[in-house]
């Protein structure tokens, strides 16, 4: 088995099959359908520097009618007068780096949050049998982080902890990236994260359940 950046491990069986993500066109149709009937205008979006999010970000913001008006300024988001911090996770234009496996694969990923909507990501990944794939790019939170976070389960510790999911869409395949403080091991907690993600190359697609959990690198 080749060396790859992150990580040389062996492993005992081989990636099993997953499946793409569920299917919510239906859902994803009566939506679209609502929005067609919802004849109120398009938020209205201002921003102190727009560097600090990216065009994603701010252009789901411009695209939706619930939330308006909308004023990003700095680590909040304004929204009808009332400030919203944006979440601290992973801290700013700081470099970390995360690993983690199962029987089925190990998972390097190194993450970087360079604004307060974005990460870069760079993941490895090698299964059981030696295959290897690499993907790169950058992921944003959701705009709606404020209404509620995810749960994810550290499986070493059968201890859950709130994410924070940062994505990166493009055609058919995602990358979802799920950062969270896991507080098994200390009262001050660790950064814990897990990868959702298809279109890996020779490696089979990774849903939540099969994930490992990767940990902090000290």
């Amino acid at each position: 088995m080749k060396q790859i950046l992150l990580f040389f491990l062996p492993f005992f069986i081989a990636c099993q099959p997953g499946d793409n993500q569920p299917n919510n066109s239906d859902k994803e149709d009566k939506s679209l359908e609502a929005i067609k009937q919802d004849d109120r205008p398009l938020a209205v979006v201002t921003i102190d520097n727009p560097a600090d999010y990216s065009e994603d970000f701010v252009n789901i913001l411009k695209e939706q009618k619930q939330f308006t008006p909308v004023h990003l300024s700095g680590d909040s988001m304004i929204i009808d007068g009332k400030s919203i911090p944006f979440p601290n996770v992973p801290i700013l234009n700081q470099e970390f780096i995360f690993r983690g496996d199962n029987k089925n694969i190990a998972l390097g990923l190194i993450i970087k949050r360079f604004n307060y909507s974005s990460i870069s990501y760079t993941i490895e990944m090698e299964d059981s049998k030696s295959k290897q794939h690499k993907k790169t790019g950058i992921a944003d939170m959701s705009p709606y982080f404020f209404l509620g976070a995810e749960s994810d389960v550290n499986e070493l510790t059968d201890q859950s902890y709130f994410a924070l999911e940062y994505s990166d869409t493009k055609g058919d395949c995602y990358t979802n990236i799920r950062i969270g403080i896991d507080y098994s091991h200390s009262d001050e907690g660790e950064y814990a994260a897990k990868i959702v993600s298809n279109c890996n190359g020779d490696c089979k697609d990774l849903e939540l359940e099969k994930s490992p959990v990767l940990v902090l690198m000290k």
